[in-house]
């Protein structure tokens, strides 16, 4: 059994057995293999050539600032028409409800100092649509500004419809987090 945050339990599964799908493990999978040591790969040694090209529409880099504050880096073409505009710059999550927003910032901030990915599911409200459930692989890096994440989105069951326009209203459980490792990581390597 893995241990989670509430103190429940789940049954251990290896991290790229949680991944849902090819693309994803494909990603992880570069990931590792960018990686020297315990070091955070640097993100021009596997990203975007080494990533599947149905990934990179879909994939945004948080930078964290001097100051603290993890901003929007380079985005996917799909982000960027989901964002109305390339978001580089602005506060990531801004539109989220406050206590959500603070959440994954807090999340996102403990993968880059434990240099280890995680995986989690959460929702995508599309106008006019449900809720469609979408993975995200959080991949810590290094960029040439420092550290960051390079975050892509995956589509659980069959890949939303091009060009749907979202409301940007994410749902996020942190039940719904899985950890990576360093023994996933060596199983790999």
């Amino acid at each position: 059994m893995t241990p989670v945050r509430d103190g429940q339990s789940r049954p251990a599964r290896a991290f790229i057995d949680i991944l849902p799908n090819d693309d994803a493990r494909a990603a992880f999978r570069a990931w590792c293999a960018a990686r020297v040591g315990a070091g955070l790969p640097k993100l021009r040694d596997f990203a975007p050539f080494n990533l599947p090209r149905r990934l990179v529409p879909w994939s945004l880099l948080y930078h964290l600032r001097a100051d603290g504050e993890l901003v929007y880096g380079l985005a996917g073409e799909e982000m960027i028409y989901m964002f109305h505009g390339n978001p580089k710059g602005r506060r990531i999550l801004d539109y989220a409800a406050p206590q959500e927003r603070a959440a994954r910032v807090a999340l996102l901030m403990q993968v880059i100092r434990a240099g280890l990915p995680v995986w989690f599911v959460g929702a995508l409200l599309f106008e006019d649509k449900a809720h469609v459930p979408i993975g995200r692989l959080c991949m810590p890096v290094a960029t040439g500004e420092g550290d960051g994440i390079l975050l892509l989105y995956v589509a659980l069951g069959p890949a939303p419809l091009p060009r749907l326009e979202p409301r940007m209203r994410t749902s996020f459980d942190e039940r719904d987090v899985f950890w990576c490792t360093q023994a996933d990581i060596d199983a790999l390597t």
